[in-house]
């Protein structure tokens, strides 16, 4: 009985009828770094859709992420102002942990920034088996600022002007981690 009812109910949907759903309008442009990005290219505008969807569709991790934002972000971002680093750079540590000062890897990079043990240690945290600052929201993220800072300071070491460019570029490299490049970088110059 509910076999053929269900047979008889998909013989009678339209195979040209698309069911209805929405997704969040993906913006012509946003503001990063007080610079405008235009987001009409479209691989540009599906990797922000992506973004916007999972934001709009997931909703406990986004509700958990702004919660735990409205708690960091008032002690990141008069860090960043210190350092002069753009306060959207509170937002990388946002994608980086889902501002979670626990937050740990699968290849062990921790805390809000994700440092990685190596790394913690040469921007000064005190990483071992008793103590790990990677875990401490203000010493990693003093950390951080050091590590953009000299991300910022190979990038500089280029032919571009300092300008937006740089800091989307700092903000990739800060991502994928900027040791092997910069060496690469430096070697050239």
């Amino acid at each position: 009985m509910l076999l053929s009812t269900l047979t008889m109910a998909a013989q009678n949907v339209s195979h040209t009828t698309a069911l209805p759903y929405s997704s969040p309008q993906v913006p012509e442009s946003v503001i990063f770094c007080g610079k405008e990005i235009d987001l009409t290219r479209f691989d540009r505008h599906e990797r922000m859709d992506r973004e916007l969807l999972a934001f709009a569709y997931m909703h406990s991790t986004s509700i958990q992420t702004i919660k735990r934002a409205n708690r960091y972000f008032p002690i990141v971002e008069p860090i960043l102002k210190e350092y002069g680093i753009p306060d959207d750079f509170k937002y990388l540590m946002a994608i980086e942990s889902s501002c979670s000062p626990l937050a740990r890897s699968h290849a062990g990079a921790s805390g809000l920034w994700q440092f990685m043990q190596t790394t913690g240690r040469e921007y000064g945290l005190e990483v071992n088996k008793n103590i790990d600052e990677r875990y401490h929201v203000e010493k990693s993220t003093v950390a951080a600022c050091k590590y953009i800072k000299d991300v910022k300071g190979v990038v500089v070491l280029g032919t571009l002007p300092f300008n937006f460019l740089k800091w989307l570029v700092i903000s990739a490299i800060t991502i994928l981690t900027y040791k092997p490049l910069s060496r690469t970088i430096l070697k050239k110059k």
